[in-house]
């Protein structure tokens, strides 16, 4: 299924209400998300959350198809995280701009992978903006935060952890990510992501390959 414009506008109409101050954005100075997302030590998951998603034989391909990952590293890392901000510690205005673009330069990428792998034939088409990649993009992300602080930050209690999955469901929001899109709970989380790593559906192929080397 994909995300598309009127999947968009549900979901930032959804996010506009529940915001509850305009200035703080879809988050807020008490949040999880603003405390464990604006710790430094976040920059030593960026690696593994990139590896989990060039696992995924779309996102990998999409990668090597339109980004400038390799071409232009810096920029395209700087892009990354200038959006990613806007969205969690930006004010709604600057969130809501920073989905739209996201979801405009989603929409653009399309193509076709070019192998066997994972539940792809060489050939079968991919879109950017499909809620499974979208969803398996946004675990990654939640994931490795998670591990970074239980390894690296003292440990997070499992209430903490719950309380930012939930929180968390927001930024999917601005993907165009329902929270009937999403797993339910922190238990629920897991059993997604572990069912993905132990799935057919993640597959180290050729342009994952190469751009981890690149990495």
């Amino acid at each position: 299924m994909e995300v598309d414009s009127a999947r968009l506008e549900r979901a930032l109409k959804a996010a506009a209400q529940a915001c509850t101050n305009e200035s703080h954005g879809i988050h807020g100075p008490d949040s999880l998300a603003w405390k464990l997302g604006g710790e430094a030590l976040n920059f030593l998951g960026g690696g593994r959350a990139a590896l989990l998603q060039l696992a995924h034989p779309a996102v990998a391909y999409a990668i090597d198809q339109h980004s400038t990952t390799r071409s232009d590293p810096r920029g395209r890392f700087q892009r990354t995280f200038e959006m990613v901000y806007a969205m969690v510690f930006g004010d709604w205005p600057a969130a809501e701009k920073a989905a739209r673009r996201v979801h405009r330069i989603h929409r653009q990428v399309v193509g076709s992978v070019g192998e066997d792998a994972g539940d792809f034939a060489a050939g079968d088409r991919y879109a950017a903006n499909q809620v499974g990649y979208l969803r398996w993009v946004w675990a990654t992300l939640v994931d490795t935060l998670l591990v970074v602080h239980d390894r690296f930050g003292g440990g997070l209690s499992l209430d903490d952890k719950r309380n930012y999955l939930r929180e968390s469901t927001a930024f999917a929001g601005l993907f165009g990510l329902s929270l009937e899109d999403l797993p339910g709970s922190y238990e629920d989380f897991k059993y997604y992501f572990n069912k993905m790593l132990a799935s057919g559906a993640l597959q180290i192929t050729k342009p994952a390959r190469e751009i981890a080397e690149f990495l």
